[in-house]
């Protein structure tokens, strides 16, 4: 395996890791509060955040089966979260008892968005190259020709 792609296997390591805690943390609310336990923020957010206990592991399986699809998914996931969780902090003004997880959430998309455009990019010259190979031709086909 070359530095490229153990660095991509990395990545994606490191992205699946990262979806699969924060899935998880939506996955422990909803068993101890129940189906959208977050009754303290409006129903739309509620929504959003109980939907991340799927779409969180969707993004983890679909890095790994659909690459390019899995980190699209993954930035949507984490702009959107971002988003509304800067939203419901700094505009509601909900009384959250730590900035870290906003903080870390911002740290995290910031590496998604740094990291995207070489997996998009590493994953289409892996198909292209897949192509290619699949598509020369061979010299015992050839000489049967």
């Amino acid at each position: 395996m070359n530095f490229i792609a153990v660095l991509e296997r990395g990545i994606l390591i490191l992205l699946s890791l990262c979806l699969a805690a924060g899935g998880s943390t939506h996955v422990v609310d909803i068993v101890r509060g129940g189906f959208f336990p977050y009754h303290f923020v409006p129903f739309p957010i509620n929504l959003f955040w109980t939907s991340l206990a799927v779409l969180d592991f969707t993004a983890v399986l679909l890095l790994w089966n659909r690459r390019n699809v899995g980190v699209l998914l993954t930035l949507a996931i984490m702009c959107a979260d971002v988003v509304i969780n800067s939203y419901a902090t700094y505009w509601l003004r909900i009384p959250f008892e730590s900035f870290a997880p906003l903080q870390a959430q911002s740290l995290f998309l910031g590496f998604v968005l740094g990291v995207s455009g070489f997996i998009l990019r590493s994953s289409s010259q892996a198909v292209s190259s897949n192509q290619a190979f699949r598509h020369a031709p061979t010299g015992a086909a050839e000489s049967k020709r």
